[in-house]
């Protein structure tokens, strides 16, 4: 199951001051490539610019307050939709670059994807990067391989649960070592910040973070976005939202603005559930939480999905809900509702919480076939 972290797409963390904000990006893959083809460049959160594909080129001008990461679609049809849901699995899209002053050329004789990005002083560092966690990366793909490959029976056995949380553990360790090596290396560089902040979002060793993060120049670390980090960090100290303990009570509105309050469950299975509507495992999750519900919401269960969707991404959201017939209660929680994911120390998604009818969580992050599993050992 592939995992969204929620700091991926948003604005990174990086600040810089710039005589000239300028940028340029120059695009050239198949020659064959024309009307109504458009490229789309994402920063930010959102689409910020488009331009159309004439014999395979393109170019995009604009300004950037802040230097950050960004990703370009190539869409045929000439649509950014292509992206919503389970689509940016699949689109034609390049990452790996940084959205800052100065010209970026991305150059392919086929398709986006596999474009060579030559940029600014920041994409140069983070190919660095990407090039040192290479190895990783293919060792992350080669894990997810070997679970499809297995069979149900293998899936299911002790051993091969043991043996792929140690085999994911080591994964782990290999890449905190080759980001804290490149980190310490250039304390200087917004590529380690943004490092730092990726690091914290997946909870690796906070003692390490903590490091890390004081060895970054002082400019870095008393930043806003060195100190959002540091908040972040600050944050984990909290009680860790562990089985057995007390589920956060919580208060947001439906798409009419009707009150749904944990407190209204008390009595009953209930399965929290954060998604949001960009998020292509989530979209390919909710099947599975519509079969779960469908099977048991006659025998004391139920479900409330928690959206993680921005503000002014609500249209997204509810085009979402009626795409994938989510006939639970439906929520949404962002800065302005009150940060209920920060609440359960919610950092990629899809994340889950069931908990029983005493409101205490009694299992979490239940994908695929083990939700159904778990249900049916707790509601026979």
């Amino acid at each position: 199951m592939k995992i969204i972290y929620l700091g991926l797409l948003a604005l990174p963390l990086l600040a810089a001051v710039q005589s000239d904000k300028s940028y340029t990006i120059e695009g050239q893959v198949n020659r064959a490539i024309n009307a109504p083809a458009k490229a789309f460049l994402y920063y930010g959160g959102k689409y910020i610019d488009s331009a159309a594909v004439h014999n395979g080129r393109f170019t995009l001008r604009g300004q950037v307050d802040k230097p950050g990461r960004a990703f370009i679609l190539l869409s045929r049809r000439g649509s950014s939709r292509e992206t919503e849901g389970m689509g940016i699995l699949h689109a034609d899209v390049r990452t790996a670059f940084y959205l800052e002053p100065g010209t970026t050329t991305l150059t392919s004789s086929d398709s986006l994807k596999y474009a060579r990005v030559v940029g600014g002083p920041l994409t140069t560092k983070l190919q660095q990067l990407d090039q040192a966690e290479h190895p990783i990366v293919a060792g992350y793909k080669q894990y997810d391989t070997e679970y499809k490959r297995a069979t149900a029976e293998q899936r299911s056995s002790v051993e091969f649960k043991q043996a792929r949380a140690a085999r994911r553990a080591a994964l782990n360790r290999q890449r905190t070592a080759i980001d804290s090596a490149f980190i310490m290396n250039n304390p200087a560089s917004f590529v380690s910040l943004d490092a730092v902040d990726m690091m914290s979002n997946t909870k690796a060793d906070t003692a390490t973070v903590r490091y890390l993060l004081a060895h970054l120049t002082p400019a870095l670390r008393n930043s806003p976005e060195g100190q959002q980090v540091a908040t972040k960090l600050a944050d984990y100290r909290r009680p860790i939202i562990s089985l057995g303990s007390k589920a956060p009570s919580f208060t947001l509105n439906t798409p009419t603005g009707k009150s749904v309050s944990l407190a209204d469950y008390r009595g009953r299975y209930v399965l929290i559930d954060f998604w949001a509507s960009w998020c292509g495992p989530c979209r390919k999750e909710n099947p599975n939480v519509l079969r779960a519900y469908k099977a048991y919401k006659g025998k004391n269960f139920d479900v409330v999905s928690v959206s993680i969707d921005a503000a002014d991404n609500r249209s997204n959201w509810l085009k979402a809900v009626r795409e994938d017939k989510l006939p639970w209660a439906q929520v949404i929680d962002n800065a302005r509702a009150g940060n209920v994911a920060k609440l359960y120390q919610v950092e990629s998604i899809p994340q889950n919480f069931l908990l029983d009818p005493t409101g205490n969580i009694v299992a979490k992050n239940l994908l695929g076939e083990e939700l159904q599993r778990v249900l049916a050992e707790k509601l026979k």
